[in-house]
């Protein structure tokens, strides 16, 4: 089993969750999520409506998130549900794939807010927030073995779409609309293997990356035999395809 379908449990329903929280107390603020159905082949089959939630917290916003996001304290006082609403209304979303979908986000810093949010509330909506840790998968993790800066860092959500030739949906830093982008950018990733691989060889010759092709290379090397342009690009397309078909 290559690792894709590993991490997804060969499961068919995805969903993208971006979240937002405040500067200080990382409190959840408002929360995105795209439900889709998947092909065998791990691609995009159908996508959902978008959800969107915005969730009164007990800190404050914080000026650098209001002036990312837009979000400031009025806002979600007037807008926001409190957290119990907010996960109750996510797991009607979610509905009957509750119990058989994995989530996807781009890091883990959404992790870490469900967890602080979680633990201002006393613990409630535990159950569906133990489902999101336990079953969920770092997209950045994933992309980023591959496709990486010239100093060797990871790309912005949207500059990994830039790459990709994903049509973005705007205003950015609004969660429907950064989930909906993010589940762009995984299904161009699977689609568009030439762009990885591309993108691969570039990381490998700036020596960002130990790469198993290039271990295979070396050792018919030292073996005293030859390698072709051919057999580089075949061990690289085969490594890729391991790790992603």
């Amino acid at each position: 089993m290559n690792k894709l379908s590993k991490l997804l449990k060969n499961r068919r329903n995805l969903v993208f969750i971006d979240l937002e929280g405040t500067q200080t107390s990382h409190e959840m603020i408002a929360i995105g999520a795209l439900k889709v159905n998947l092909n065998q082949n791990n691609t995009i089959k159908k996508f959902h409506k978008p959800f969107l939630r915005y969730v009164k917290c007990q800190g404050n916003v914080g000026h650098i998130v209001e002036e990312l996001t837009g979000l400031n304290d009025d806002f979600i006082e007037k807008n926001g549900v409190d957290f119990e609403s907010a996960m109750y209304d996510f797991k009607n979303y979610l509905s009957d794939c509750i119990n058989n979908c994995i989530f996807l986000s781009f890091g883990n810093h959404d992790l870490r807010i469900i967890s602080q949010t979680l633990h201002a509330n006393n613990d409630q909506c535990k159950q569906i927030c133990e489902l999101i840790f336990d079953n969920h998968i770092d997209f950045l993790k994933l992309i980023q073995e591959f496709v990486k800066d010239n100093e060797g860092m990871p790309y912005s959500l949207i500059n990994y779409c830039k790459i990709f030739s994903v049509d973005v949906k705007k205003p950015l830093h609004s969660p429907d609309n950064d989930a909906i982008n993010l589940a762009k950018l995984y299904d161009a990733f699977l689609k568009k293997r030439q762009i990885i691989i591309e993108e691969y060889k570039k990381a490998i010759t700036k020596g960002h990356i130990i790469a198993e092709p290039i271990i295979k290379v070396i050792g018919k090397l030292n073996s005293n035999q030859n390698v072709t342009s051919q057999e580089y690009e075949q061990y690289i397309r085969g490594y890729i395809d391991d790790k992603l078909s």
